[in-house]
This record gives structure tokens, C-alpha cells and sequence, in this order.
């Protein structure tokens, strides 16, 4: 089934020969895929590189005194979240990441800043 909101196609097992339980089973599926597509879920999984971009851009429509968020701690963010799409490979989709990945990222972080460091002099 071509999903026109994401530009990409899905295809699915319904594990079975037989061709009346597959249409039905096809059937279900389709409501709800387009359930899913009226409801403006995603069907498919956006990539970290892509969430990382999101969210800054969000953050940054919320740089106010209000919300305490001041340009500098926007910037810190950002740079932040880079290491993040480092440590996680930048095109990995972010619902293929595992709860535990991530509880080192701190110290994965200043790992790879002080490689980078090592590497700069």
C-alpha cells in the first residue's frame, strides 16, 4: 500500500495462503492505515537526525523569559543533540532504538568530545 503522506510504500506479511482470510485481514489493515493517516499519525518511524531537527526548531519558537529559555541554552541544545545523532547514527529510525541505549549518553557524549579533542590537536 503506497502511503502518499510519507512518499513511501508498505508492505506487510499477513501470514497466511489462504485468500479469504488475507482479504480480510488486508482489509483490517487498511482502515487502519488510513485511520492512522486521517489522525495524521505517522505509519512510518522518523529518523533522530530528523527528530533532532524538529525539536530545535521547536525550542527555538520557545526562547522567551517566559519559558526561561534564553538563545545561549538554545544553542546548548543544539549542540547537545548533535552527539546524539552520533552516538545513534544519525539515520537510524527513532522507534528502532531500545529503551537501555541510551541511559550512557552522557558519558558517550564527552567520550566522543574529547576524541574529537585528541583528534584537533
Amino acid at each position: 500500500m503506497w502511503i502518499k503522506e510519507e512518499d513511501k510504500d508498505y508492505q506487510k506479511s499477513l501470514r497466511t495462503t489462504d485468500y479469504d482470510i488475507a482479504l480480510e485481514k488486508a482489509k483490517k489493515l487498511t482502515k487502519e492505515l488510513m485511520a492512522n493517516g486521517l489522525s495524521e499519525q505517522l505509519v512510518f518511524s522518523i529518523s533522530v537526525e530528523k527528530l533532532i531537527e524538529q525539536y530545535i526548531v521547536y525550542r527555538e519558537n520557545a526562547i522567551d523569559s517566559a519559558t526561561g529559555i534564553t538563545h545561549k541554552r538554545w544553542l546548548t541544545l543544539a549542540s547537545q543533540l548533535k552527539y546524539l545523532a552520533l552516538t545513534c547514527g544519525a539515520d537510524t529510525n527513532f522507534s528502532d532504538l531500545k529503551r537501555d541505549q541510551l541511559y550512557e549518553y552522557s558519558a558517550l557524549r564527552n567520550k566522543i568530545k574529547k576524541c574529537a579533542i585528541l583528534m584537533m590537536n
